[in-house]
């Protein structure tokens, strides 16, 4: 089992203010892993613009 997901836009920038969330469930007895093929943040101090949250 696998997938892909990507940014509002991808490969361009994405935009401006934006608040993506993905809810991923996958069958019991299997596990979740991620992979960051390409991962691309605004420069900021403290990354206080963007971030990716996982929980």
């Amino acid at each position: 089992m696998f997938g892909q997901i990507q940014s509002p836009g991808y490969p361009d920038s994405y935009p401006s203010d934006s608040e993506v969330t993905w809810n991923i469930t996958v069958p019991d007895g299997f596990r979740i892993k991620l992979y960051f093929m390409h991962f691309n943040l605004e420069s900021s101090y403290l990354c206080e613009y963007d971030y990716v949250k996982v929980e």
